[in-house]
């Protein structure tokens, strides 16, 4: 007979956890823990466990009874981070056809950032992987799903559940055919996609009627996140997005992927996060970002590089984005509407300038179906910031205060210089950087990239908050 206490001990099934610094553990495809844990001489030791007492001492940590991803080998050495990066760009290669070949690249840093997620970055760029039918673009995501931390693939799901397998266990979530999913599945999961980029983000959600239940629910929502699809996403989640534009071979690829292969990568991987656990990154709340939501995506790839030569063209590739959206800012409908302000200038009177006048100025070289109506160019102005007003004239014409200093802060936006911006810009440029590093670039060389991400400044122990979906579990 069993003893009445062991009865009542919680188990409490996970997929792995995290512990203060000392330990990190991930459910191994033996189906028992992989534990990596920090000993009284500050070493390190790897061991493999059915079960783990709860940090918080709710109950007992056991294996999850059916994994929804591919579990990994128990670690084992992978040599240097720049071989691993090689090998798993010649996984890709070996199956996938990228109209870009310098986007491989950006596949191998984005696997190997799902792994340090949680303990090192609170930021994640997602992967848009975009095609024409029968481009492969399922078999990347399959891809992804081999390789990554947690890789999640899934196709029509339930909204319920994508929320609890974030919440509860932060995947690496791969939304295959997205744009084919129902409607009303997308618009319940836009909030899990556009606010979970970052560490901490959460998105309440009240139960359905049926649910027996009247209390909100608040699901944390941050996680690594693939997207596959032939159309571009919201102008929202685009702007989170890293393109990944499939192609059609030209020579014949494996109809199945190396399973074999892949898992002696995922213990390999397995083996590169434990690794990095020991001594995580400090982030550096001093540094500045020139390159908006481009730096802010690209500095978590840029900083698992595993060398100098990769982490430049991971930027190469970083600067053509940003490039882009800054010609597509310039040709915007408001970025016209600046333009016909700066043409209508001359014609302010008191510091007022008419409504009429810029109307004049937008439309002149535009075909009547191009046309706009004053209505619409007054409510353009006042989203643009300029307060309305009226002439001193005896029809008391309709027009803007005019404000320089908006109209400079405009120009900013709307009319940047693409040649302030190098056409090979460093590193530590897109990476980011103290505000003096960058005024002293402005006069002094460039400065050289890091060599690795192995030399960067560690500690023992971050400050960085555990990945969400993780609370001590991982």
């Amino acid at each position: 007979m069993r003893n009445s206490k062991e009865d009542r001990v919680r188990r409490i099934r996970v997929a792995g956890f995290l512990n203060d610094g000392l330990h990190i553990a991930e459910q191994v495809a033996s189906g028992m823990f992989a534990v990596h844990e920090k000993m009284p001489d500050n070493s390190w030791r790897t061991v493999e466990l059915p079960e783990f007492p709860d940090a918080g001492g709710e109950g007992v940590l056991v294996p999850m009874q059916r994994p929804l991803w591919p579990a990994a080998p128990m670690p084992v050495e992978y040599g240097d981070e720049s071989t691993l990066f090689s090998e798993l760009i010649d996984f890709f290669r070996k199956h996938e056809a990228l109209r870009d070949p310098n986007a491989f690249e950006i596949l191998a840093a984005f696997v190997f950032l799902t792994y340090r997620l949680g303990f090192e970055f609170t930021i994640t760029p997602y992967l848009n992987v975009l095609g024409p039918k029968g481009t492969g673009k399922t078999r990347l995501m399959e891809l992804l799903a081999l390789l990554c931390f947690r890789g999640w693939l899934v196709t029509h799901p339930s909204p319920a559940s994508v929320f609890y397998v974030v919440d509860r266990y932060a995947p690496t979530l791969l939304a295959d055919n997205y744009e084919f999913w129902s409607k009303e599945s997308r618009v319940e999961l836009d909030g899990l996609f556009n606010a979970g980029y970052r560490s901490g983000a959460v998105v309440p959600r009240r139960p359905k009627d049926d649910s027996g239940s009247n209390e909100l629910q608040v699901y944390r929502v941050f996680c690594a996140k693939g997207v596959s699809g032939t159309r571009v996403l919201s102008d929202a989640l685009d702007s989170r997005c890293v393109h990944m534009r499939t192609a059609r071979s030209m020579e014949p690829l494996p109809m199945f992927p190396n399973e074999k292969w892949a898992a002696q990568l995922r213990a390999k991987l397995l083996a590169y996060r434990f690794k990095h656990f020991e001594e995580p990154i400090v982030r550096d709340e001093a540094l500045t970002n020139r390159y908006s939501r481009v730096g802010e995506i690209f500095y978590p790839l840029l900083t698992v590089a595993p060398n100098e030569e990769v982490a430049q063209r991971i930027a190469d590739f970083a600067q053509g984005i940003y490039a882009d959206d800054i010609e597509e800012e310039a040709s915007s409908f408001d970025a016209d509407i600046v333009e016909a302000i700066h043409e209508a200038e001359p014609l302010v009177v008191d510091g007022k300038l008419a409504i009429a006048n810029i109307l004049t100025a937008f439309n002149k070289s535009r075909t009547e179906k191009e046309k706009i109506k004053a209505r619409s160019l007054g409510w353009a102005l006042k989203r643009l910031g300029f307060k309305k007003t009226r002439l001193g004239d005896t029809a008391a014409t309709r027009a803007i205060q005019f404000d320089g200093k908006l109209l400079e802060h405009l120009d900013r936006t709307y009319k940047p210089s693409l040649s302030a911006i190098s056409a090979n810009p460093t590193v530590s440029a897109i990476k980011g950087g103290t505000q003096a590093t960058f005024e002293a670039s402005q006069q002094q060389p460039p400065p050289i990239p890091p060599k690795t991400s192995e030399t960067t400044e560690t500690t023992e122990k971050t400050t960085i908050p555990p990945q969400a979906g993780s609370v001590n579990y991982g």
